[in-house]
C-alpha cells in the first residue's frame, strides 16, 4: 500500500506516504515488543491508532483530506490533533476505531510522564521493571494492541487508495483475519484480569491462614 506495489495513481502520493508510516512504526513495534520493551511498543502503536483515526476521517469527508493537505502547520495541529479528529468523527455519527479510552490508555501508560508512571510495568503487581525481560502479560498487550491499530489502519488507509476492487478486496480480507486474531488482553482490558489475579491471591492467602 505504501510502494504503489498494485498500482501507482501518479498522484501526490500522501496516503500512500502516511500507510508506510503505518507500516514503520507497527513494524518496529513488533520488535520492541519481542525485546521485552512493552511501553515503547504500545507508543509507537499509538501513532498507527492516530493514523487509523484520521483515514477514518478522510474516508467519511474527502474534503477534510484535500484542508489537511493545505492547512498551516498551525491550524493543522488545531484542526487535526487526534482530539478533534476524534470530535470530528463523532461530528459524523460515527464512533472513532481508536476511542478516547483506549487512546488515553497508550497515552499515559506508554507515552506521556505522570506521577503515576511505573516503566514496564506489565504484572499483576505492577512491578516497574527496566525492561528487555518477559512479561506475557505485557507482550500479549503489545502483540494485540499492534493488531488493533495496525487492522484499522489497513482497512481505512485501502478505502483511501485507488486500488481495483479485487485488490482492495483481498486488502481488507486479510485486515479483518488480523482483527479476529485479537485476542482479550488488551490495554483496555487488562486491569480487570490484573484485578481478578490479585482477588485469587488475597483469596488464597486467606484461606490458608484459615487452615
Amino acid at each position: 500500500m505504501a510502494s504503489c506495489w498494485w498500482k501507482c495513481a501518479g498522484n501526490d502520493h500522501v496516503v500512500e506516504y502516511l500507510c508506510g508510516r503505518s507500516a514503520s512504526n507497527s513494524r518496529a513495534a513488533l520488535r520492541l515488543a519481542l525485546l521485552g520493551f512493552y511501553d515503547e511498543a504500545l507508543a509507537l502503536t499509538r501513532g498507527v491508532g492516530e493514523l487509523a483515526n484520521l483515514f477514518m476521517l478522510f474516508a467519511q469527508d474527502s474534503a477534510s483530506l484535500d484542508d489537511w493537505k493545505r492547512c498551516s502547520r498551525r491550524d493543522r495541529l488545531q484542526k487535526y490533533s487526534p482530539y478533534h479528529v476524534r470530535l470530528a468523527l463523532e461530528r459524523h455519527g460515527v464512533n472513532p476505531p481508536i476511542s478516547q479510552e483506549r487512546y488515553a490508555l497508550l497515552s499515559e501508560r506508554a507515552a506521556h510522564a505522570t506521577p503515576e508512571t511505573a516503566p514496564q510495568a506489565h504484572n499483576p503487581l505492577g512491578i516497574p521493571t527496566a525492561g528487555a525481560s518477559l512479561q506475557e502479560a505485557g507482550l500479549l498487550v503489545a502483540l494485540n494492541e499492534i493488531a488493533v491499530a495496525v487492522s484499522l489502519a489497513t482497512s481505512f488507509g485501502a478505502l483511501l487508495l485507488d486500488l481495483d476492487k479485487e485488490v482492495k478486496r483481498e486488502i481488507l480480507d486479510a485486515a479483518k483475519s488480523l482483527a479476529d486474531s485479537i485476542g482479550g488482553a488488551t490495554i483496555t482490558e487488562i486491569d480487570d484480569y490484573y484485578a481478578e489475579v490479585l482477588r485469587d491471591i488475597q483469596d488464597r492467602a486467606a484461606g490458608q491462614k484459615v487452615h
